[in-house]
């Protein structure tokens, strides 16, 4: 069969259709990731009474359960003193994961020095409290379509 200019002309139409319509579905479904940070097993390593700081070691784990990939993600983790007073004192480090892919679960081990203070000190080495713990994404990219 010979091509003529109009056949060829519909063929990219209809390529181009095609395409147009794979781009528009992808980028309906609204594909993003959704993270859960825990942190566990948060363990004294290590105490110096004289400076009243504690070395704690801290397994944080990252889990995907969103429906996209998310990339360059970073947890963070605060360890306070429980003190509700105006001594109270907190640590924090920065956990880089880099990229995890949807239903992806990834963990880190994290060793953080919170210096405590007389008061806290007290709580956590000598009570045997436990420190406040916070987590969260403290940063995460994910491409989406302009659609």
């Amino acid at each position: 069969m010979k091509q003529t200019p109009i056949s060829s002309y519909l063929r990219l139409i209809g390529l181009f259709s095609c395409l147009a319509c794979v781009l528009l579905a992808a980028g309906c479904t609204d594909a993003q990731p959704e993270m859960i940070v825990e942190a566990t097993n948060i363990t004294i390593t290590d105490t110096d009474a004289t400076s009243e700081t504690i070395t704690y070691t801290v397994t944080v784990t990252v889990t995907n359960t969103g429906t996209a990939s998310a990339k360059d993600v970073i947890a963070g983790i605060t360890l306070q003193t429980p003190d509700a007073s105006q001594m109270s004192r907190m640590a924090h480090e920065s956990v880089e994961f880099g990229t995890i892919a949807p239903d992806t679960t990834r963990t880190e081990t994290v060793t953080i020095i919170l210096e405590a203070g007389p008061v806290g000190y007290a709580d956590l080495v000598t009570e045997g409290k436990n420190p406040v713990v916070t987590t969260k994404i403290e940063q995460m990219e994910y491409v989406t379509l302009p659609f």
